[in-house]
């Protein structure tokens, strides 16, 4: 099932004060991530297609958000994959495209992995009526478990959203995903690359995050 993150989704501070003392897991010690390049070949087809979104980020780019208060930064940047690690040393390994969840990640409370499968359609570019579907199989090891979700994603509205930190507002889209009666509303701001807020209801339970800050920076 899909965490937001932020994920950043999302789901970050860039100076090593910011973080704690104790190094993030090395990418290494993260359950195989493999799951774009196992894909079979129209699979690839249909991913590279779903992946093709413009995602600027870049290595030392940071990102906050609320509730709770938390930070992202990116640690490196490759051409099918953003490696990010958090103020709270978890590491995490999402596709570039912002609508799709984290394919590895690793922490003090967790590690685990989702393989991806059946990509058909694109948001990019961002237009009412777009739609993106695919087929997550996943597992974690604390607790132990697996799972396998049916994702649907459309462009349901374009509206006005206020910028972090600032009266001023930005063009923004709404994404709503969609697995089993599951949902999460996105708030994406093509202007900041990067998703305003995200509202989840999982489980019974509603969350909204919201993106605080954002600034680019060298890495450390």
């Amino acid at each position: 099932m899909i965490r937001a993150v932020l994920f950043l989704t999302f789901l970050v501070v860039g100076t090593g004060g910011c973080f704690p003392k104790r190094p993030p897991p090395p990418e290494s010690a993260v359950i195989s991530a493999d799951s774009i390049h196992a894909l079979d070949k129209l699979e690839k087809e249909a991913a590279h297609q779903s992946f093709d979104f413009p995602l600027a980020w870049q290595k030392g780019d940071w990102f906050s958000y609320d509730n709770p208060d938390e930070k992202w930064q990116v640690r490196e940047r490759y051409s099918d994959r953003v490696v990010m690690v958090n103020d709270k040393g978890v590491l995490q390994i999402l596709p570039p495209n912002p609508f799709i969840p984290a394919i590895a990640w690793q922490g003090p409370e967790s590690k685990g992995r989702r393989k991806l499968s059946n990509l058909h359609g694109s948001l990019y570019p961002l237009a009412v009526g777009k739609r993106l579907q695919f087929d997550v199989d996943g597992q974690s090891d604390r607790p132990a478990h697996s799972w396998r979700a049916h994702w649907l994603c459309n462009v349901t509205a374009k509206k006005q959203a206020r910028l972090p930190k600032s009266d001023q507002t930005t063009d923004a889209f709404v994404v709503v995903c969609e697995s089993d009666g599951q949902f999460i509303n996105f708030t994406y701001s093509p202007q900041l690359d990067h998703h305003l807020s995200i509202h989840t209801s999982l489980n019974g339970k509603d969350q909204v995050r919201r993106l605080t800050d954002i600034k680019k920076g060298k890495a450390n």
